[in-house]
């Protein structure tokens, strides 16, 4: 990794990270573009390794793809493309698709299945057994970006940087205009 700067200001030019990946989870999608129940996280659904995987979320309408770990930005977002493009396709054989998008214009947690079993998925049913209705409600779909530094002299600088950001990040992520099927001022507030 090479870097410049720190010095008396205490910036850093970062001209080459070290690894990169992403989370992203997936509303599945009806006919009719409600949340809908799927079982696109089953092993014979699963996009060829070498482009990443996928896998289960508390909801059983939302679906996570995992890219593998990346070298470069441009390697993270054609692994992220074809991620989604398998999802797609795996989902319009079944009926359904997906969409990327932080919150479901109008469908409510309410009445969203989620996983249950205590054996088959022991973290969901300890979210859900200490923190009940606000776990069930958690229905925000997110996208996750996992950089690794080999320099942990830079983790620190870095995420000071990304701070200065931060209010520009929250803009982006209230910018849905509908919430459980009303019209609601966030994106107004952001702008």
């Amino acid at each position: 990794m090479a870097t410049r700067g720190g010095g008396a200001a205490g910036r850093y030019e970062i001209t080459m990270a070290s690894t990169f990946g992403l989370e992203e989870e997936l509303q599945v999608v009806g006919p009719g573009g409600a949340l809908s129940r799927h079982d696109l996280d089953t092993p014979e659904a699963a996009p060829p390794v070498r482009h990443g995987t996928t896998s289960c979320e508390l909801h059983r309408c939302a679906l996570e793809v995992q890219t593998p770990v990346c070298t470069s930005v441009d390697a993270l977002v054609r692994k992220l493309g074809l991620l989604r493009a398998h999802a797609r396709a795996r989902a319009r054989r079944r009926g359904l698709d997906v969409l990327a998008a932080g919150l479901h214009p109008f469908s409510s947690w309410l009445t969203q299945s989620i996983r249950q079993d205590p054996d088959a998925y022991p973290h969901y049913a300890r979210l859900v057994g200490e923190y009940a209705d606000v776990a069930r409600g958690a229905m925000s779909f997110g996208l996750h970006l996992h950089l690794g530094l080999a320099d942990r002299a830079l983790r620190m600088p870095v995420m000071n940087r990304l701070r200065a950001v931060l209010p520009e990040l929250l803009a982006l992520s209230a910018s849905a205009p509908l919430f459980r099927g009303a019209r609601h001022r966030a994106p107004e507030l952001a702008a």
